[in-house]
């Protein structure tokens, strides 16, 4: 459940969600934002007997 933080009284909440909320997720590099379509291609894991 979340209720609109804008309106509310105490906006340090609001901050402090945006916070906790950045540390718990992955980064996301900036060239990743800009471009999402155009990823590098991954080579295929070589399937060889070792």
């Amino acid at each position: 459940f979340r209720f609109n933080r804008r309106r509310s009284r105490s906006r340090g909440k609001l901050f402090f969600r945006l916070v906790q909320q950045a540390v718990a997720v992955e980064p996301v590099p900036l060239d990743r934002i800009l471009h999402p379509e155009a990823r590098p291609k991954k080579k295929p894991q070589s399937v060889g007997a070792t």
